[in-house]
């Protein structure tokens, strides 16, 4: 048998690959791994070997391959793959697929791939399905439907808040996200953000008051669709939350003996409330 022609849909959060061949060939023979996607017509870097994937079980002269949802992803994060129909290609060995009496399919190597008849272009917003807030490794994890784009990150777009439909709240301002492409998105706090956070009370402080409401420029996808929106009225929970437990640091202190006064500097915001000044001890050197 021979492969003829391939469809490929990435719409939504399942590819589809459709093969179409010369005859019947028995379904249950129809190999994944031995499928590769190339951006190009000749031999290129630009690709990906199908690590696996749902087929179609009835013999005949086509068959759909479901991808796995981390192929799709890996697809999608490849920026000259499978992005329109001029960078839609397809190879392939010979085992395979086999017809129904075990002759092999034709191999098509990366020099003389097959390609696409009907690509489908991904059109579908992306989802943030969770987060992660810890606050002893001071990240904000990410976890979205699909590949996102990672430079395209808006911070100033993500809005943390102490309860499903408000509460205290406070708008990210000088974190930096990661800039790749991947489904999930490392947020690293900065020490501004993080010292604003722990000074909100009410705010962070466990999973039950810890809710991300995002708005549609906060990103997009490797096709330049939206982020879907997450309201501020419906605000979603963090899936895990790790709170501090690193303890503030004396990181140095003033005495003004005119107006009687001693500051103190630590690593992150405190509790004011807290200090007991009878633990503090002013000695006249460094006691070793």
């Amino acid at each position: 048998p021979r492969l003829l022609e391939f469809d490929l849909n990435i719409n939504g959060d399942s590819g589809i690959l459709t093969l179409r061949y010369s005859e019947t060939v028995d379904a249950s023979t129809v190999d994944p791994t031995g499928f590769t996607l190339q951006g190009s017509n000749t031999t290129s870097i630009d690709s990906f070997t199908l690590t696996g994937g749902t087929v179609s079980l009835i013999d005949g002269t086509s068959t759909t391959i479901v991808l796995l949802d981390s192929d799709l992803n890996r697809i999608k994060q490849l920026p000259n793959v499978a992005v329109s129909n001029e960078t839609t290609f397809l190879s392939l060995v010979s085992g395979s697929v086999l017809d129904t009496t075990a002759n092999e399919i034709v191999a098509r190597n990366s020099s003389n791939p097959i390609a696409v008849t009907l690509f489908t272009d991904d059109t579908t917003d992306p989802l943030l399905v969770s987060f992660v807030v810890n606050m002893t490794s001071e990240l904000l994890e990410l976890s979205f439907s699909e590949t996102v784009n990672g430079s395209s990150v808006d911070i100033a777009q993500i809005l943390l808040q102490s309860d499903v439909d408000g509460g205290n709240s406070y708008t990210l301002t000088t974190s930096i996200a990661q800039s790749i492409y991947s489904n999930l998105i490392t947020v690293f706090l900065s020490l501004e953000d993080l010292n604003e956070i722990k000074r909100i009370e009410g705010l962070c402080s466990s999973r039950n008051t810890t809710y991300l409401a995002v708005t549609s420029a906060t990103l997009v996808d490797m096709n330049n669709n939206l982020l879907t929106p997450i309201n501020q009225t419906r605000a979603q929970r963090a899936f895990i939350f790790v709170e501090d437990q690193i303890s503030p640091r004396l990181t140095g202190f003033t005495l003004n003996m005119d107006d009687h006064t001693m500051t103190l500097s630590f690593t992150e915001t405190v509790n004011a409330s807290s200090l007991d000044a009878t633990q503090i001890t002013l000695q006249p050197a460094c006691l070793l």
